[in-house]
């Protein structure tokens, strides 16, 4: 069974227990990660109160092109900046690996709702195996460094991530289709656990009665429940 979820307090008093000034995320110091993380909370006040629609991307891009000053601002999403910063181009971070638990905490929240797919599409990255220490590479280089940290990081991501599994399982019978589809693709990565993980996929696919879902089904060895 999953864990229940903090509360708002505890969530906030938790982030205070990370140094997170001195880790580091794609644009440098990683001080800006609990702001984005507690934003979720407030975005979710603000959702649907005075939004404008938003505006279609083909209309948008017509703007920027022809009439950049009639562009109305984006509106803020902390959840897609909190993406940037800690997953960015493939890159893994200090501050990715930190992040972790609390990724996994927000999809429990039931005010952070309207994020979880972009937040389980984070952890699934997070759980991607594909880190390797740099072979054949002079240990002085800075290029050693660089992948000689992306591995270290994305290993650690990897396993951290592994951590909301009770929670991926749970979702696989959330009423969003979307998040079924996100918690089934999560739970794909987690490989090393496929034999506790795929008769949950089978008994969910065997219950599905949408068939977004059932078309995208995972399992653990990569390929389609059956």
């Amino acid at each position: 069974m999953p864990e229940a979820a903090m509360t708002e307090e505890e969530f906030a008093r938790a982030l205070k227990t990370v140094d997170w000034a001195n880790l580091q995320h794609c644009y440098g110091p990683a001080g800006n990660v609990p702001d984005l993380m507690l934003a979720l909370f407030e975005d979710a006040d603000r959702a649907g109160a005075s939004d404008p629609p938003p505006m279609p991307p083909v209309e948008r891009l017509m703007l920027a092109i022809f009439n950049p000053s009639a562009l109305p601002p984006e509106p803020p999403n902390p959840c897609g900046q909190l993406f940037d910063c800690l997953y960015h181009q493939g890159d893994i971070y200090q501050a990715t690996v930190a992040a972790v638990p609390f990724i996994i905490e927000l999809v429990r929240q039931p005010r952070t709702r309207r994020h979880h797919r972009e937040l389980l599409l984070l952890l699934e990255s997070c759980l991607e195996d594909g880190f390797r220490y740099p072979h054949g590479v002079d240990p002085s280089s800075p290029r050693y460094a660089y992948w000689a940290s992306q591995a270290e990081n994305g290993e650690q991501t990897y396993w951290a991530a592994q951590e909301g599994i009770p929670l991926y399982v749970a979702l696989l019978n959330d009423e969003r289709p979307e998040i079924r589809i996100a918690s089934a693709a999560v739970l794909r990565k987690c490989r090393e656990r496929a034999g506790e993980i795929l008769p949950h996929l089978r008994e969910r696919l065997s219950q599905e009665t949408e068939p977004e879902p059932r078309g995208r089904a995972p399992a653990g060895d990569g390929g389609p429940v059956s």
